[in-house]
């Protein structure tokens, strides 16, 4: 059932993760698709794990024994095909070294190409193999694995163990909000194996979204790009490299980034920012098309409903917007999404101004300064699609009273700085 394959170990197992990196995808046959089922003869009902090649020949087969089904015997069988993989590949490789000695150029050539051809299941291999098609004069282009160290993801018990204690405990505490102990429980199960992507890129996204460091952000992101990464950890990867290759000006290659993240693995959060990206073009219609292949991945996820309401404002429907708003009100980590970039050259005569509100904000051990500039925002007024926005203030004070926020509401009307940078943005309008 569908509630089975969403709770499945299957989707939470460190070993199958890594080893998707190496070309091995999990697919779902549902019960109702008979012809699949019928030609790998898996039972109905029931349920076995069919592990097949690319010419989809039945490799091994798991026969369940307990329910739901366990991932230890699944990980042993496809790590046991991937281990006969790389013994062939090897012993190809000794027979190509073999032959260039003997002066068989063509030969080892074959045998290396073959090696080579299999780069995505047998990585090391593969790389030493183009190291020597390049000796003797036949240059493979080895893209990401040019900066690769060759090391492979420790897949023994007790480092998988350690591995994702430290992750479950990180991300707990990022959910909590505790960011500086998510980054250190993050970079703690990096460095008990600084070849598994995964650590790596939960703490690049950090790094990106929520401390903002985008140089340490893309330092990461870089090296997941440049090993052998699985799917998800590579989409994450180009995704972040996008995002902040789009804030810095360069939009077609930030466009770009995105779209081989999508190639890699089609992730909910680069459809939507990809509308965002598409919305602030004003071309709504191509926004509100990647809203929905967002949703259309996974109609269930708190941020597609969250970010899909931003948009039933402008189709019209604000009673949906408003009842989704006020379900995710405590969402913290949803509460906003704010970017500033400066657009062209033809505006010479603005000045990029970075503004301290703290220097001008009230005293009183604040942990939050919540920022609205009235004269944009009243706090009476109806917005497009008929939503009233009359609770404004009241929802914001309840707020910041709140004692996880401890906040304080800070006009910016009356600031001249603000309003000098307004008239700039006036007089410059696109």
């Amino acid at each position: 059932s569908a509630a089975e394959a969403k709770d499945s170990p299957l989707l939470t197992s460190r070993t199958l993760s890594v080893l998707s990196a190496r070309c091995v995808s999990l697919a779902i046959v549902t019960p109702t698709n008979l012809p699949v089922r019928s030609k790998y003869e898996v039972p109905e009902p029931g349920s076995d794990v069919v592990l097949v090649n690319e010419r989809n020949d039945v490799l091994a087969r798991v026969v369940p024994s307990t329910t739901p089904l366990s991932a230890g015997p699944v990980e042993q069988m496809v790590q046991a095909e991937l281990d006969t993989r790389e013994n062939e590949a090897k012993a190809a490789l000794e027979a190509a070294n073999e032959k260039i000695k003997q002066k068989d150029l063509d030969g080892a050539t074959a045998l290396l190409t073959q090696i080579w051809e299999q780069r995505c299941v047998v990585p090391d291999v593969a790389r030493k193999a183009a190291k020597t098609l390049k000796k003797i004069g036949h240059p493979v282009e080895v893209g990401d694995l040019r900066d690769w160290d060759g090391r492979l993801p420790d897949l023994s018990p007790a480092t998988a163990s350690e591995i994702v204690r430290a992750m479950d405990a990180g991300l707990a505490a990022e959910r909590d909000g505790k960011i500086g102990e998510a980054r250190r429980l993050y970079t703690a199960a990096m460095r008990i194996d600084p070849n598994d992507p995964t650590p790596i890129r939960f703490l690049g996204e950090l790094q990106r979204h929520e401390i903002g460091d985008w140089i340490q952000a893309r330092a990461l992101f870089t090296r997941v790009t440049a090993m052998p990464a699985d799917p998800i950890s590579r989409a994450v990867a180009l995704h972040g490299l996008g995002k902040m290759t789009i804030h810095e000006g360069r939009y077609a290659e930030g466009l770009g980034l995105f779209q081989q993240s999508l190639e890699a693995f089609p992730l909910p959060l680069t459809y939507r920012n990809l509308a965002v990206y598409w919305n602030s073009e004003k071309d709504h219609a191509k926004a509100h098309a990647y809203v929905t292949k967002a949703i259309a991945l996974d109609p269930d996820d708190e941020y597609n409903q969250i970010f899909a309401a931003t948009y039933y404002v402008e189709l019209g429907r604000p009673d949906e917007a408003q009842a989704i708003a006020d379900r995710y009100e405590a969402m913290l980590s949803a509460s906003y999404n704010l970017a500033v970039s400066k657009q062209g050259t033809s505006c010479n005569s603005v000045t990029e101004t970075t503004i301290n509100i703290r220097s001008g904000a009230p005293s009183g051990g604040y942990n939050t300064i919540i920022v609205l500039d009235s004269t944009k925002t009243p706090l009476s007024a109806v917005v497009p699609g008929g939503l009233s926005v009359t609770t404004l203030g009241n929802k914001l004070s309840n707020f910041a009273a709140r004692s996880e926020i401890k906040g304080v509401i800070f006009d910016v009307a009356g600031d001249g700085r603000v309003s000098t940078l307004k008239a700039q943005a006036n007089n410059n309008a696109a």
